[in-house]
């Protein structure tokens, strides 16, 4: 699966981000490839979206 690509601004937590959205997708039932699409983006939003407007 490619990448989404982003302005990257840290990449500070993204495993974490990755990670955590995989295995909620994966305990929801979701299908493993749309599973692995949302964390992925998930991911991409996270490392493209400065750290003063994350709450």
């Amino acid at each position: 699966m490619e990448a989404v690509k982003v302005k990257l601004v840290s990449t500070h937590g993204a495993g974490d981000e990755f990670t955590g959205v995989l295995a909620a997708e994966i305990a929801k039932g979701t299908r493993m490839e749309d599973a692995l699409r949302a964390a992925n983006h998930a991911a991409a939003v996270l490392v493209s979206t400065p750290r003063d407007t994350i709450r």
